[in-house]
């Protein structure tokens, strides 16, 4: 799961003209102005045509469009990093231990939780899966997730198990963006109202080993753990997570450098990455200015020709035409799919990897040594 790019959505259209029998606004879109139809000939194939047979040809062109899209994105990756490597590896797990000793000794009616500060990672990509409480008192508890614009980003109702964790699962995760061009670093408070059920003094982690969990916005511990490649806190590489305690919400601005490693009750099972194709796209192309953007249309227009076109070959619906014409057919996709390899690698070797914080170039020693087609591992 990831937050999602709405640019890919229309970049190529399916046809100029309208099929009464299949939705207008998804064969008729083309950001790009570029069409499968004109393409793929299709007047080979005017029995799939007819919608006496369904929408099957439609279909196929659909499925072809979206599985383009797919492919593309892979290709360009495994491209990409055949030169490059992620600065960060992905983490998935826990952040905040179970373990605690007590009873948090707290003012009723303030507000308390959790303070996660990010790195500014261009790209980077914070996903909440389940968010545990360790309270005193079985019961709910409701908590508002703002980030550090004063905005309500997200609010869930947490259940609560009387001195017990209780990992509550997310049925919508909460996706949080870790950069924005307003502020330095995104910061999110997971916050609640302390009422009669007191949460316990779980912490951030354990004060051992190489690694302390020192908050400070001062002093961010997120640039230098990267250098421990070994550390098993690789979540520390993304973000910062302490405490927080406030008696009102209504401005968050004015929060301290230093804050408590207390967790306040809570717990997090998180996803971080870095989305590398957002190189390619985040928004929208801009089919203008842009070269790349309509290299990439036209690579997509390509991969969905040969899709449809290997479809086409295998449908239960034979005609005679594609009987007649089932060597050409043959030949058209091979030569398309030549058509897409063109594209695709110049893509990759032109896009811009500094568009996002996700990418930095191997090391050209290691590559000469594994061989530039071989698994590379960082670790070694």
């Amino acid at each position: 799961m990831s937050l999602p790019l709405t640019c890919w959505d229309y970049i190529i259209g399916l046809s100029r003209t309208e099929c009464e029998c299949y939705d207008a606004v998804t064969t008729l879109r083309s950001d790009s102005g570029l069409y499968l139809d004109e393409l793929v000939e299709l007047r080979s194939v005017n029995g799939l045509l007819n919608c006496e047979h369904g929408t099957e040809i439609w279909d196929m062109m659909s499925n072809s469009r979206d599985e383009a899209v797919r492919i593309f994105i892979g290709d360009v990756n495994a491209l990409l990093m055949r030169s490059y490597q992620l600065k960060r590896q992905p983490y998935y797990g826990a952040i905040g231990r179970v373990k605690y000793s007590a009873d948090m000794s707290l003012t009723t009616g303030y507000y308390y939780g959790a303070r996660i500060f990010c790195a500014n990672i261009v790209s980077g990509n914070l996903i909440i899966k389940k968010i545990g409480t360790l309270f005193n008192t079985t019961g709910t508890i409701t908590l508002w997730v703002y980030n550090n614009k004063n905005e309500l980003v997200a609010t869930r109702t947490l259940n609560t198990t009387a001195n017990t964790h209780n990992n509550n699962v997310l049925a919508v995760p909460i996706e949080l963006p870790m950069h924005d061009g307003y502020v330095d670093n995104l910061e999110y408070y997971f916050i609640y109202k302390l009422a009669a059920n007191i949460p316990k003094n779980n912490e951030v982690k354990c004060n051992c080993g190489k690694f302390k969990a020192t908050f400070n916005t001062g002093k961010p511990y997120f640039f230098w753990s990267q250098a421990e490649s070994r550390s098993q806190d690789y979540w520390s590489r993304y973000a910062m997570v302490g405490g927080f305690a406030r008696s009102s919400i209504t401005d968050l601005s004015d929060l301290p450098t230093v804050t408590s490693n207390y967790m306040h009750g809570l717990t997090f099972e998180v996803e971080f990455k870095c989305i590398i194709n957002e190189v390619l796209c985040k928004d929208y192309f801009d089919f203008d200015a842009n070269p790349l953007a309509i290299s990439t249309a036209l690579a997509i227009r390509y991969k969905a020709g040969q899709l449809l076109l290997e479809m086409i070959l295998r449908t239960v619906n034979i005609n005679r035409d594609v009987m007649i014409n089932r060597e050409q057919i043959t030949a058209d996709r091979d030569a398309i799919l030549a058509k897409y390899n063109e594209h695709v690698n110049y893509i990759a070797s032109n896009v811009n990897v500094q568009a996002n914080d996700c990418l930095e170039c191997r090391d050209l020693i290691k590559i000469a040594k594994a061989g530039i087609f071989t698994t590379y591992d960082p670790e070694h």
